[in-house]
């Protein structure tokens, strides 16, 4: 294991897997102690809710408008905003509720662009939301800032993102990548969990890479939700001092 040769507050691994779990092959090096906290994030969404849906999703910035500076915290927040009032709905119309605390990792890189980009995970309970649903476009959204009832998580998260850009949604849609495979379930009393939480591991992995993120600039590269458990310490700022994960 060797000091991140950008930071060296971080560790770095070569190695093809980590913790008996296989690391995406041809991304390496990885940083260890984002591979730890993402490790602890999915322990810590199993622990919530035995039946996890993991949503993979890319978040980009405008480079037509100044941005805000705290975009990404208040996309989650809207997140979380959404998805209470949506099982409040639900409740009030007779439809069952369920508890459904947001998780998620995120890592911000930037390779040759002056602005970086989000790759996402969100980590839901699968009996409130097992899927995207359909993909929303610029006329489905319409400019509507308002989220109708029964819209999918696909149309959530297009919607936290414009909330967060200050967008209307209809232009978010252009900013807002979901990629192959997005959607991964762990059922942790099901036959298949080990090939399941092998799966979305491996997958979440490629948030750990040490390429392509940058530091030293007064920006964060890599956070994910409030841990059960006491935090992987993870400093980003290049500095001596170290900080837990928000």
């Amino acid at each position: 294991m060797d000091r991140h040769p950008d930071n060296s507050n971080l560790r770095v691994t070569n190695s093809s897997d980590w913790e008996g779990l296989p690391l995406l092959p041809k991304h390496g090096p990885y940083v260890i102690e984002y591979l730890d906290n993402i490790l602890m994030t999915l322990k810590d969404a199993l622990e919530d809710y035995p039946r996890t849906s993991v949503l993979r999703v890319d978040l980009r910035l405008p480079s037509f408008r100044q941005h805000p500076e705290d975009a990404i915290t208040r996309f989650f927040r809207s997140m979380k905003a959404q998805i209470d009032a949506d099982q409040s709905r639900k409740a009030k119309v007779g439809r069952r509720r369920f508890s459904c605390r947001v998780r998620y990792v995120w890592a911000a890189e930037r390779d040759r662009s002056s602005l970086p980009h989000y790759h996402v995970a969100i980590l839901l309970n699968k009996d409130a939301y097992h899927s995207l649903g359909r993909f929303p476009t610029s006329e489905s959204l319409g400019g509507d800032s308002v989220e109708p009832f029964g819209s999918g998580m696909a149309d959530r998260i297009v919607r936290a993102w414009a909330r967060a850009l200050r967008l209307d949604p209809a232009s978010a849609v252009g900013l807002v990548h979901f990629p192959d495979n997005a959607v991964y379930h762990i059922n942790m009393n099901g036959s298949a969990l080990f090939e399941q939480y092998t799966a979305a591991f491996t997958r979440l992995s490629y948030l750990a890479k040490a390429r392509t993120k940058r530091y030293g600039e007064g920006r964060h590269s890599f956070r994910c939700s409030r841990p059960r458990l006491v935090p992987v310490a993870v400093d980003d700022s290049n500095s001596p001092r170290t900080q837990p994960i928000a």
